[in-house]
């Protein structure tokens, strides 16, 4: 990877929906050279999709609760299968330590925590931390 591909990287971080015509105008490339610089990122592995950012608070959704989860070992693929079956559930994170996971969830009121927590404690124990307000959101850009 280069500097150009990092270029590519950033500006497509910034607006995933670019065309090859103006990537290329912006990094010094032709259309057909951004077009191929693209495609070995996308075929590396670097480049994984492209997708809308949507606000969900604007869509209803607008508490962010952080969920601690500790089981045992033993019961971490199906705990696995009960998060990805809750919609609510954003992102999970295993992670080293005393915990074992780190869960994100998206909630319309605060009274849809419960049930979720009722479903979460039957794998292990949880605390929950309510987010007050997002004070940092990068994307990663800065790193590329």
């Amino acid at each position: 990877m280069d500097s150009t591909d990092r270029k590519i990287l950033k500006l497509l971080m910034q607006d995933g929906r670019m065309s090859f015509a103006e990537l290329g105008r912006q990094v010094g490339l032709s259309l057909p050279a951004a077009s191929e610089r693209v495609r070995r990122l996308e075929e590396a592995g670097i480049i994984e999709g492209y997708s809308a950012q949507v606000n969900l608070k604007k869509l209803g959704f607008p508490t962010t609760v952080f969920v601690q989860l500790t089981v045992p070992p033993n019961r971490y693929d199906g705990v696995k299968k009960e998060m990805e079956a809750i919609p609510e559930i954003l992102e999970a994170h295993h992670v080293a330590g005393e915990l074992s996971f780190i869960l994100k969830l998206q909630l319309a009121d605060l009274e849809d925590l419960e049930p979720i927590l009722l479903k979460m404690n039957q794998q292990g124990q949880t605390a929950s931390i309510i987010a007050l307000s997002k004070t940092v959101d990068k994307n990663g850009i800065d790193l590329v």
